[in-house]
């Protein structure tokens, strides 16, 4: 849905289009602003609770679409060569057997009477539509599921987004923010650390790869130091094992032995 509500309405009509229904309805441009004031919410309100039920959303969907070709480049020239019975038409489609009671109210409102009241709300009907409609279609182009006629002009009244089109942009920004979570944690760490709009953390996967990479260098220098220390213990224990078969050989070249004279004499094998 393009950016249309209460407010970009009146901005459209002001100008041109405010001069135009002031010469229609022969009065003043502050008095034909004060009831553009009251009468767009109430006539939008309207299409609301038409759009509520279905036979309402039907007809009004058709309304759109018969005025949604309308050319409505130029405000004021449209509004001077408006139909006011077909704007007549769809005021009493849009408030029903109110419709008489509403313009009395505006018109006490405004400064001026019903019946100039009834002027510029029948001009302003068509208006109303033609631009509704276009802007329907335009929405409906760009998102085949478009948002529903009642979200539409909720929307316009409030002069939010189609609550259909925010689901999707929720959906959208949901959608990459899986993503961006998913490759944190891959690339270690929590997604809250790496996602941000669902953006990827490069500086991760860097951080990843030289993990990866310092870690089979770290295996590779650990292979010679265990074959070096092995080499070592064993030496040492060729080394012991010398010594002791040494000392054994001393203890078995050692010999005793008593002279002659009775007196016991040692000798050590060399």
């Amino acid at each position: 849905m393009a950016s249309l509500d209460v407010s970009s309405l009146l901005g459209m009509l002001s100008g041109d289009g405010v001069s135009a229904l002031g010469k229609s309805a022969d009065a003043k441009k502050s008095q034909v602003s004060s009831v553009l004031d009251s009468a767009l919410p109430l006539l939008l309100t309207g299409m609301k609770n038409n759009a509520s039920t279905k036979a309402g959303a039907s007809s009004l969907n058709k309304a759109l679409k018969d005025h949604a070709k309308n050319d409505t480049s130029d405000i004021g020239s449209f509004l001077q060569n408006v139909d006011l019975s077909d704007g007549g038409k769809i005021l009493t489609h849009i408030l029903g057997d109110s419709k008489e009671s509403e313009a009395a109210s505006i018109a006490e409102k405004s400064g001026i009477s019903s019946d100039q009241v009834m002027t510029i709300l029948s001009a302003v009907a068509p208006l109303l539509l033609s631009k509704l409609g276009s802007s329907k279609a335009e929405d409906e182009e760009e998102d085949d599921d478009g948002a529903g006629l009642g979200d539409l002009l909720g929307s316009l009244l409030s002069g939010s987004e189609p609550t259909a089109k925010k689901k999707r942009s929720k959906k959208k920004k949901s959608t990459a923010s899986a993503l961006g979570g998913l490759l944190g944690g891959l690339l270690g760490g929590s997604s809250d650390e790496k996602e941000e709009e669902g953006s990827l953390d490069l500086g991760g996967l860097a951080s990843l790869a030289m993990n990866v990479f310092g870690d089979s260098e770290a295996l590779e220098d650990d292979k010679p130091k265990k074959k070096s220390s092995t080499k070592k213990t064993s030496t040492k224990k060729a080394s012991t094992k010398k010594s002791s078969t040494k000392t054994s050989s001393s203890k078995s070249s050692t010999k005793s032995s008593t002279t002659k004279s009775g007196k016991k004499v040692v000798r050590v094998g060399k």
